[in-house]
C-alpha cells in the first residue's frame, strides 16, 4: 500500500485536484509544467493519505532527535508521525517503511529557540 503524508497547512493533494496549483502556475508563464503531484495522482497513487500537523511534526522532531539521535527535518518528521499511525491501524505482524527526506540545520531560521542535545 502507498500511502501519502501531506501537511495540515499546506494540502497538496486537494489542491492539485481542484486545479488550484495548476492555475497558480500558468498565471507565471509555466503552462506546459506537469507537477509531480499531478504525476502520481495519475499513477492511482497514493492509495491512503495522512494529513499531519505542524505540532505533531514538530513533536516527532524532538523525539526523533532525543530518542534516536536523528536530526531530521520536518518533511521527515511528518513521515515518521504518519508511519507511527498507519502502524497502529494496521497491528501487529506488518511492516511500515518510511524515508527520511531532509534534516533539520534547513530550519534553524524558523525554529531559532531550539534546543538540541545529541
Amino acid at each position: 500500500m502507498t500511502i501519502g503524508v501531506q501537511p495540515e497547512d499546506a494540502p497538496i493533494i486537494e489542491l492539485t485536484k481542484s486545479g488550484l496549483l495548476k492555475r497558480i502556475f500558468e498565471l507565471f508563464g509555466m503552462k506546459k509544467m506537469k507537477l509531480l503531484t499531478e504525476i502520481i495522482l495519475e499513477k492511482g497513487m497514493p492509495e491512503k493519505l495522512v494529513t499531519v500537523s505542524n505540532k505533531d511534526a514538530v513533536d516527532m522532531a524532538y523525539r526523533l532527535c532525543m530518542e534516536e539521535g536523528l536530526f531530521c527535518g520536518m518533511s521527515s518528521d511528518a513521515n515518521v508521525y504518519a508511519a507511527i499511525q498507519v502502524a497502529k491501524d494496521l497491528g501487529k505482524d506488518v511492516n511500515v517503511v518510511t524515508v527520511l527526506v531532509d534534516r533539520r540545520d534547513r530550519y534553524f531560521s524558523e525554529h531559532p529557540n531550539e534546543h538540541y542535545i545529541i
